[in-house]
């Protein structure tokens, strides 16, 4: 009766245990969050200007990234969540919440080459190019190595090209005259100075030279006095 009675109550112990980590599991870590828990800490930072709703890891060699890493409710904008993952070189996938068909979000992927290895705590930084810094949404943390992960825009409404700068002359500058050809002649006249005096005087060559063509020889004689 005794033995029947301390089956009962390792029965029911396995049975509370085994619901205890059912309702973690539900919580939004799915099948690949589960099985490559480990123990190094991986930081996720947000600072995208979104939520970011949909994170996907797994190993370099896996030919498939996974389900969702995150929880239903997303990862909001300025956000970090750990995890405790199992050491070697993953890649990863993310994207922020598309809100409607034709707004925009953003993703971004690190596969291949650009894959990423977690040996010791690792801080996934995610960001994109806009005109806010993402250390602004999300700070580092410096003890940690951080995988720069960047994203790009998907979709929305195409962007519109700021309009010309419009140059405005100063008052100051002579505005041109339409009737006015736009090229005009260069007027010597004024460039002349009419009160300069001109000498009468002949100046006579210093040396005389005659060529004698015939043997290539050049002559010289002197100024006559």
């Amino acid at each position: 009766m005794a033995a029947m009675r301390l089956n009962h109550h390792s029965l029911y112990s396995s049975l509370i245990l085994f619901v205890g980590c059912s309702g973690a599991f539900a919580t939004g870590a799915g099948e690949t969050r589960a099985k490559y828990h480990g123990g190094v800490p991986l930081v996720f930072t947000n600072a995208t200007p979104q939520t970011m709703c949909e994170l996907h890891m797994s190993f370099d060699i896996d030919p498939k990234f996974g389900d969702n890493w995150l929880a239903k409710g997303g990862l909001a904008s300025g956000q970090s969540i750990e995890f405790k993952v199992q050491p070697g070189k993953y890649k990863a996938t993310w994207n922020t919440c598309k809100k409607a068909s034709d707004a925009r979000y953003y993703a971004g992927t690190l596969i291949g080459e650009t894959g990423f290895f977690v040996n010791e705590q690792t801080q996934l930084f995610t960001y994109v190019a806009d005109n806010v810094a993402p250390t602004k949404r999300a700070a580092p943390r410096d003890y940690f190595t951080m995988v720069k992960f960047s994203g790009q825009p998907i979709g929305g409404p195409p962007e519109i090209a700021a309009p010309p700068p419009v140059v405005v002359a100063p008052d100051h500058v002579a505005k041109a005259d339409p009737k006015k050809p736009a090229t005009d002649k260069l007027d010597t006249r004024d460039l002349i100075d009419r009160k300069a005096r001109v000498s009468k005087k002949k100046i006579k060559p210093s040396l005389g030279r005659g060529h004698d063509l015939a043997d290539s020889k050049v002559m010289y004689r002197q100024r006559s006095k």
